[in-house]
This record gives C-alpha cells, sequence and structure tokens, in this order.
C-alpha cells in the first residue's frame, strides 16, 4: 500500500476569487475544479503526496489569510477511536462518562478544547418479497397469468445525533456520545420517547456544563460524503470520527501563525 500524504485545507464559505484562483494555480487544478474541492464546511483534502516533506512543501505553497492547511497521513485518520460513552453524569466542573463495560472517564471543563457536534448517518439494506397481482385477461375460455414473486432490496437510512470531546492533549483518546446508542438517564424527568427530542435537550444539557469551552456545529446540518474523505477505512469505517479529527486539526491550525497543523508529527504538532 502506497503511503498518501495529504493536505486538507478549510476556508471560510464561500471561497472568494481570489482564494480560488490561489489553490489553483499552487495545485495546478483548473478554477472550477479548484471551487469544486473549496466548497465544504469541513476541512477537506485538496492535494497528496507520498512523503511528509512534499505535502509539507505544498501546505506552505498554498500560504494564504483564508486557508487553514492540516498535513495528515491517510493511514492515520483517524489516530484513535473514541471512548463510547453509553452513559453521562455531571460533576464538578465537568462531565463523568460511562461505556456499556463500566468503565469510566471523567473530563472537567479545563481539559476540554473542543466539543464537535454533528449527525451521523448509518445505512442499511433492507429486503422484501412483493407479489403482483393476478392479471385476467378476457377471451372465450379465459385466462389467468401466473403471480409474480419479486424481491425487493431498499437502502435504509438512520440518523443519530453524535458529540465528541476532545482534551487539550493531542495524543489523549476523545469521549464521544452517539444518541442512538445512548440511554439518555442523566436528563432525569425531561426524557421523553424520542431520540430526537432527547437528543436535543441533551444538547442543551452540555453547552451549559460546558460554558466557555469550543463548539463546533458544523457537521450537524452539513452531509459528509465518505468519498470525499481520505481516511484509514480499514481501521475505521466511520467517516464521522475522521471529519471531527479534521475539525479538531483545523482548530489547532488557526492557532499557529502559519496556519498550518501538521498531524504527521511535526515539530508545531503540540498540545494547544
Amino acid at each position: 500500500m502506497i503511503d498518501r500524504f495529504h493536505i486538507a485545507v478549510a476556508v471560510p464559505q464561500p471561497p472568494t476569487r481570489a482564494v480560488i484562483e490561489h489553490v489553483s494555480k499552487a495545485i495546478g487544478l483548473s478554477s472550477y475544479d479548484a471551487r469544486l474541492r473549496l466548497l465544504s464546511v469541513f476541512p477537506r483534502s485538496l492535494a497528496f503526496r507520498s512523503d511528509a516533506a512534499g505535502a509539507m512543501e505544498l501546505a506552505q505553497q498554498l500560504q494564504h489569510a483564508d486557508l487553514a492547511r492540516i498535513v495528515y497521513r491517510e493511514a492515520d485518520l483517524p489516530p484513535k477511536p473514541p471512548f463510547s460513552a453509553f452513559r453521562l453524569g455531571r460533576i464538578d466542573d465537568g462531565l463523568i462518562f460511562e461505556d456499556k463495560r463500566g468503565e469510566q472517564v471523567s473530563m472537567s471543563r479545563t481539559e476540554i478544547s473542543l466539543v464537535v457536534m454533528g449527525t451521523k448517518t448509518t445505512a442499511t439494506m433492507e429486503s422484501s418479497i412483493e407479489y403482483s397481482e393476478c392479471n385476467y385477461r378476457h377471451g372465450p375460455r379465459g385466462s389467468r397469468s401466473p403471480i409474480t414473486v419479486n424481491q425487493v432490496r431498499r437502502r435504509r437510512h438512520q440518523h443519530a445525533t453524535f458529540i465528541t470531546f476532545f482534551r487539550h492533549e493531542s495524543a489523549a483518546q476523545p469521549v464521544r456520545i452517539v444518541t442512538d446508542v445512548f440511554d439518555f438517564l442523566c436528563l432525569g424527568r425531561q426524557r421523553g420517547l424520542s431520540d430526537g427530542s432527547n437528543a436535543l435537550k441533551l444538547i442543551e444539557m452540555i453547552d451549559a456544563a460546558m460554558v466557555g469551552v469550543a463548539t463546533d456545529r458544523r457537521l450537524l446540518e452539513a452531509p459528509i460524503r465518505a468519498a470525499a474523505i481520505p481516511h484509514n477505512r480499514r481501521t475505521s469505517p466511520d467517516v464521522e470520527h475522521a471529519v471531527s479529527y479534521l475539525i479538531r486539526w483545523e482548530y489547532l491550525a488557526r492557532r499557529h501563525s502559519d496556519m498550518i497543523f501538521n498531524a504527521t508529527g511535526s515539530s508545531n504538532d503540540t498540545p494547544v
């Protein structure tokens, strides 16, 4: 397998003509193709190189006031799976999470650097058998066509809200809630019968507990196409978690003077 080191960028939407022309010249794309790649509310890969040095060189060539740039290795995205929280509780100045096995992780508000909220879509195939109605053809003797049996397959999409908590320490494992596998007991008497309404109440509860913590909500409305996000599908088919990490790295990039974050382990990959 060939290593791919990607240069992903995040740009205010919609991208300006100046940004489009700048990217077009730096990468060698037509203005039309450059615009299509830049039309994304979350960071997207513009190009890749076979080594980290080549990717960093291109990232530096893309220097622009509107462009936050991320260099990452495709095989390393996402770098860590999340701690999957099934229950949530409040503690002094923070939250405590518990998974289905009973393991617990606590996070104080000062430990959390970013909360990413979004919509997770799961597609499943459903099969059913359909029978055609009997057809009669009028005639002297009459006739009847046989019943036709068809197997029909339909794609069904299920939607859930996810909330990912990233610590300041870059190497720390993030914690994630996905509402279709969450018990909502933390809502107490406010818990309802609908996962959708419970998810909104959960977001309100977390907002109240995380006052002053950066929260990114872009993925609540923006659909994610898995094909548009190069990541390690063998170890992590979860594209939403991969994009959450890209958003985390975008926040770190915007804290650097050159607006570049190198997730491959170079000198500017320091906890922020």
